[in-house]
């Protein structure tokens, strides 16, 4: 498995931090090294749809993830489908480069 994989973004459910055709380098051991925190930028597999999808960690409660898409109104999150656990987390967002 390599360590860090770079995905393109769809949609605008992080918004304005992270648009529409930007990219994502991912580090995808970081949580086999270390917890998940609040606040971390996350990609997830969707638990509906297997997608994967960019989300921002809001709460961490035992052995599960609530997760938030900066743009409430334009996002599929935790209010909807509840919270993840540990295994459907794919890794962290280390940065963001803008698509075009």
């Amino acid at each position: 498995m390599l360590p860090f994989a770079v995905y393109r973004v769809t949609g605008q459910s992080m918004a304005p931090g992270i648009g529409e055709s930007d990219y994502v380098l991912v580090n995808k051991l970081s949580y086999l090294l270390g917890e998940p925190r609040s606040g971390d930028v996350v990609v997830v597999k969707h638990p509906r749809t297997g997608r994967l999808i960019v989300k921002r960690v809001a709460k961490v409660e035992p052995d599960r993830y609530v997760l938030r898409g900066d743009n409430e109104k334009a996002s599929s999150d935790s209010r909807g489908f509840g919270a993840v656990t540990r295994k459907m987390l794919v890794g962290k967002v280390w940065k963001v480069f803008r698509g075009g």
